[in-house]
Parts: C-alpha cells; sequence; structure tokens
C-alpha cells in the first residue's frame, strides 16, 4: 500500500509516470515524524506529519525524460553529488529570517528535507552508491526529526537549522 500511495505521489506532485516509476521499484525504509513552521518572520501555518520514506533507484535518464514538475508542489529539482548535497543543506538560507555571520546560498530547501539530510540521509545513500540495498532494511520505526519531539511533549516548536540557530 505504501509503494502504490508513493508510486501515485510522484506522479502527482513531480508529474513523471508510472512507467518511469512503477509502483514494484519502490522499497519502504521507514517512517519519520516532523513538525517545523513555514518560512517567514512570523507563520502562520507549519507542518506536522508523519511520512514514509521509500527508496525507488531508478536511471537518471528515465527521469529527466519524463520528468514535468507540478509547480503547486515542486519549485526545483537537481542533480546533485552526495556531497554537493551536504554542502547544499549546509548552506541553506534559514527559514525564519537570517541569522547574524551565516553565510549562505540564498536558497531555502523544506524543513523535512533538511532534517532528513541530517540525521539519516547518508548512511543510505552510501548504501545505495555500493547497489548494497540491502543494507538498509525497513526498521519498523518512527524517526522524531526536527520538532517532533518538542510537539509530543506539548512545547513550543522550533526550527533547528544547520546554522546551530533555534528560532521560537
Amino acid at each position: 500500500a505504501a509503494a502504490a500511495a508513493a508510486a501515485a505521489a510522484v506522479v502527482v506532485e513531480v508529474l513523471t509516470y508510472y512507467q518511469a516509476v512503477p509502483e514494484e521499484s519502490f522499497r519502504f525504509i521507514t517512517k519519520v515524524h516532523y513538525k517545523a513552521p513555514l518560512p517567514g518572520p512570523d507563520p502562520k501555518w507549519g507542518e506536522h506529519e508523519v511520512d514514509y520514506i521509500l527508496f525507488c533507484q531508478r536511471p537518471r535518464a528515465t527521469i529527466v525524460a519524463t520528468l514535468d514538475l507540478n509547480a503547486n508542489e515542486v519549485a526545483d529539482t537537481r542533480w546533485l553529488s552526495q556531497e554537493k548535497c551536504r554542502a547544499f543543506v549546509d548552506g541553506a538560507d534559514d527559514p525564519q529570517g537570517p541569522a547574524d555571520n551565516t553565510v549562505t546560498h540564498g536558497e531555502l530547501i523544506s524543513p523535512w528535507f533538511g532534517a532528513i539530510a541530517r540525521e539519516l540521509l547518508h548512511p543510505w545513500w552510501d548504501a545505495l552508491k555500493r547497489h548494497d540495498i540491502d543494507a538498509v532494511p525497513p526498521d519498523n520505526k518512527i524517526h522524531r526529526l526536527a520538532g517532533a519531539k518538542e510537539a509530543m511533549d506539548g512545547e513550543d516548536v522550533g526550527l533547528v537549522l544547520p546554522h546551530k540557530r533555534v528560532v521560537r
């Protein structure tokens, strides 16, 4: 069921096609729980979700040939090496406003992607580079990412960013 939902979400959100990402190409890995405010100095809304993490490793040419972004869901895509992805996440702007003496590349990333990239992504990426997806078995956990622990305890939720700045 999770793989079918993921395949459908990819089609709706990124507008690639089922032929490029068939349901059987998805593999469930884990779940993540996070809570974060939306960008801006005084956010009125935010995200508080439990999301499924699924892997789908497909040839780049297949994806590129069928990619047609849904502007309501995805602003941009990039192909990055693992090292460039780490640097991109670390250099992303603080969505709550600039911090003093912070050097960034001037772009925002979604709070959930930043939390996943900092806390979970890189060991998985290492396994995929080795073509060893079996090294990343489903773990039957819900990983509590940025803001989730505080939300569970009923505390105000700030956003912990790569700049080590906490915004409340």
